[in-house]
């Protein structure tokens, strides 16, 4: 759910968001003969070093609106990593979990506190944002490391593909601006981070709120400050 980060614009075109979705592989499931039908896998072979997490399983692939479809790995005892939903496998890429919404304030500081180094600020239930891709990649490190699991960003193909999520048309219910008879009638903030429009599979904000890094340096979905008829799977920017 991987995203941005530096060079925070307090008037909103540079606005970044650090580490909104994450990708976790999983290399154990098994790959499928047919893109669109993946097939069931049983519980991943390579367990969580914490008990106490729902494995995510490629059977529950594309149901990551419904609750039980939704799977999350432990940090500790106590602490639970991302939620993530289950994609399915299409157009050449396979079957993968990402985090079901942007990365709060609350799960990045879990990191901080940790050992990492680092705080971030603003409400515990609002996207991260204004952090360096250093500390997005620490916290990845971290998850990794807690988990036994691979985090990492997606890139830009599995990001667009995760977004789209086989809709011909996603929905324009996104939180970037529109402007009506001179009123900013939406895109007036960034919302929380468990709020919002969810697509298809399950992915909460993908497209608007705050942008999401990618591999490579790029953001992606654009955010609250982009124009609305702009928002959509396909917008890229270079990361300044």
């Amino acid at each position: 759910k991987a995203a941005e980060a530096q060079g925070h614009n307090a008037e909103g075109e540079n606005l970044r968001a650090a580490a909104r979705k994450l990708w976790t592989d999983r290399t154990d499931w098994p790959p499928t003969t047919n893109p669109s039908l993946p097939a069931p896998a049983p519980v991943p072979t390579t367990p969580s070093l914490q008990p106490g997490g729902v494995p995510c399983q490629a059977k529950n692939a594309g149901k990551g609106e419904r609750a039980p479809a939704r799977c999350n790995d432990m940090i500790d005892a106590q602490l639970k990593a991302p939620s993530l939903v289950v994609v399915p496998a299409g157009g050449g890429i396979g079957v993968f979990a990402m985090s079901r919404y942007e990365i709060s304030v609350k799960e990045f500081n879990s990191y901080c506190q940790q050992g990492g180094g680092c705080t971030a600020s603003g409400g515990d239930n609002m996207p991260v944002t204004n952090i360096a891709l250093d500390a997005v990649n620490g916290y990845l490190s971290w998850l990794k490391e807690k988990t036994g699991q691979t985090y990492r960003l997606p890139n830009s193909a599995e990001w667009e593909y995760a977004a789209q999520a086989g809709e011909a048309t996603p929905s324009k219910n996104v939180n970037c601006k529109l402007v009506v008879g001179g009123n900013v009638m939406k895109g007036q903030g960034p919302m929380s981070a468990n709020s919002g429009q969810f697509n298809a599979w399950g992915l909460y904000n993908m497209v608007g709120n705050v942008q999401d890094w990618v591999q490579g340096g790029k953001v992606r979905g654009g955010a609250y400050t982009d124009e609305i008829e702009k928002c959509s799977p396909s917008l890229e920017k270079d990361h300044s």
